[in-house]
């Protein structure tokens, strides 16, 4: 892989959407504004939650806004970046247009996930750094090299982790007309990670940490920086987790091409 290439073409999709996206500056900045202040509604829930109840068990109020905001964070990295690469890949395979991308002296899985760019994914991150920002200035957390590692390693590995959501479900385009029922059916098993794990039954938290792992797109980075996950062995696990999954999102499109059927038959 030519990195110094693959740089420059995000760059340049980067420009390009920054461009297309300016031509109407005053949505532009709504949008974002929209997103920013629709990534508070889960903080002012729990914030409703602590201050009528004892809150969730074992969770402090400033720890559950780390962990939301750390949530909000990962999603809004991959909201930015590649998200839009399923309705893109969609309505390319729909129209025919597809051929084009693998045709291109690049790889089609790159090629398609940077060619277009959220920007209201930015709200959803300025949200996010904001909260774990406050989180940790409330609670007075005490600096821990080992637990800072550990936080942004998995923080990679849950971006890894809802990319390759994205590719699994895009790679159904190749099969299927319509994959927004597949697109809901699978993020309303991700919503389940906007709370704790630990509120969760033993099977549905494996299933959530191993399986479908979610859960390392929030909770466990949360539990690394707060000093929570005891054995370095276990973020290793983890980061193995991750990787695997990723491994299969590969797997899925690989498949995915092999079932397409070009426009010229």
């Amino acid at each position: 892989m030519n990195l110094k290439k693959y740089l420059k073409v995000m760059k340049k999709t980067l420009g390009i959407s920054l461009s297309s996206s300016m031509e109407y500056r005053i949505s532009f900045f709504l949008l974002i504004i929209s997103v920013t202040i629709f990534s508070m509604i889960l903080p002012l829930i729990g914030f409703l939650i602590y201050s009528t109840s004892k809150g969730i068990p074992g969770w402090k109020f400033e720890e559950f806004i780390l962990m939301t905001g750390t949530i909000e964070l990962i999603y809004g990295i991959c909201h930015f970046s590649v998200l839009s690469m399923m309705n893109f890949v969609a309505f390319s395979v729909e129209s025919g247009k597809f051929d084009t991308i693998l045709i291109k002296p690049i790889n089609s899985l790159f090629y398609s996930s940077f060619v277009e760019w959220e920007f209201d994914g930015v709200g959803n991150i300025i949200v996010g750094t904001f909260l774990v920002g406050w989180s940790l200035i409330k609670m007075n957390w005490i600096f821990n090299l080992i637990n800072l590692i550990s936080y942004f390693m998995l923080i990679f590995c849950g971006i890894m982790v809802l990319y390759s959501l994205i590719i699994i479900i895009t790679s159904f385009s190749f099969v299927v007309m319509r994959i927004e029922i597949l697109f809901e059916l699978f993020w309303s098993l991700y919503s389940l990670t906007d709370w704790p794990l630990t509120i969760y039954g033993g099977i549905l938290r494996f299933i959530l940490t191993f399986v479908i792992p979610f859960g390392i797109a929030g909770f466990y980075p949360a539990e690394a920086i707060l000093g929570r996950i005891e054995s370095p062995f276990f973020v290793l696990v983890l980061v193995c987790v991750s990787f695997i999954f990723f491994g299969i999102a590969l797997l899925s499109w690989k498949l995915g091409i092999r079932k397409y059927v070009s426009a010229g038959g």
